[in-house]
């Protein structure tokens, strides 16, 4: 995000003129003084815009948005379009306001793409895919996105994770039954991942590893589930016993991964797992 090099209030005469949230003119132009903007914003981490009353309105990355009615000598805090951050990292952030006429309603547009000031662009907003070609490979039998909609959560990059880590959704593995369904495996930060009869229903926060069996035709999920606790998790690689069960593993920076039947080690951020699902024989 980044506020507009200049920006006009015609609702003044002569108009005042805003150099991004650093200077503002009362005399059309031609002379500047300095504003002290909202706190934690800048013109490089925040936007701003103006309605037709002459209400100026900034969003902050991951902190919320300000208002001001006195041409940026004052601002008041209202709320947010998108949850503060959590963290000190990346996170989503505003892209543009919208004021709508003089009714105070604004839109905005916002990135899907994990932010902070200074830092280099965060997690893409990215799909899981799965395709099948036919045994000459000159035709499709089924290709398919697996995702769920962009988190609005920030989240810390750890310096250990693995470059998928930083992405939205992602497979990292796949393998293949006898009955040619397709059990692929990765992460995802969404919460409405397709599921189907899962051993765990829901995200547990940030990124979760997922399962997903897809069948032999593509029409249908076998069987999909997340898998991980509060904090990253991703699954790295797939395999299936000889019973059709999927055995994924990965690592995970959640103490409260979920162990059940498992050895529990001392728990440090990048901790490797294997986990083994009854996700049971072929359909």
């Amino acid at each position: 995000p980044s506020a507009p090099r200049l920006l006009v209030d015609g609702s003044t005469n002569p108009s005042t003129v805003f150099d991004g949230l650093g200077a503002r003119s009362v005399d059309g132009g031609i002379t500047f003084m300095s504003i002290t903007p909202p706190p934690g914003a800048s013109s490089s981490s925040s936007t701003i815009a103006v309605d037709l009353t002459g209400t100026l309105y900034v969003a902050v990355a991951g902190q919320g948005n300000y208002r001001s009615r006195d041409h940026a000598q004052t601002w008041t805090a209202i709320g947010s379009f998108i949850p503060p951050w959590s963290f000190e990292a990346f996170g989503p952030a505003v892209n543009s306001i919208v004021p709508a006429g003089s009714t105070g309603t604004l839109y905005a547009t916002t990135n899907q793409i994990g932010t902070a000031p200074g830092w280099p662009p965060g997690s893409a907003s990215t799909s899981g895919f799965v395709t099948k070609l036919s045994a000459d490979g000159s035709s499709i039998v089924y290709s398919t996105y697996l995702r769920g909609h962009a988190s609005m959560e920030s989240y810390v990059d750890y310096a250990a994770e693995p470059g998928v880590f930083l992405m939205q959704n992602w497979i990292s593995a796949i393998a293949i039954d006898a009955a040619g369904n397709a059990t692929v495996a990765g992460g995802t930060r969404a919460v409405d991942l397709p599921t189907a009869i899962p051993a765990q229903a829901a995200s547990a926060g940030l990124a979760d590893a997922f399962v997903t069996t897809i069948s032999a035709d593509g029409s249908k999920l076998n069987y999909s589930t997340y898998f991980g606790g509060s904090q990253d998790d991703g699954a790295l690689a797939a395999a299936l016993d000889s019973q059709g069960n999927a055995i994924f593993a990965g690592q995970t920076w959640s103490g409260d991964f979920p162990v059940p039947g498992g050895v529990e080690l001392p728990f440090s951020y990048g901790n490797v797992f294997v986990v083994k699902l009854a996700t049971g024989p072929p359909a």
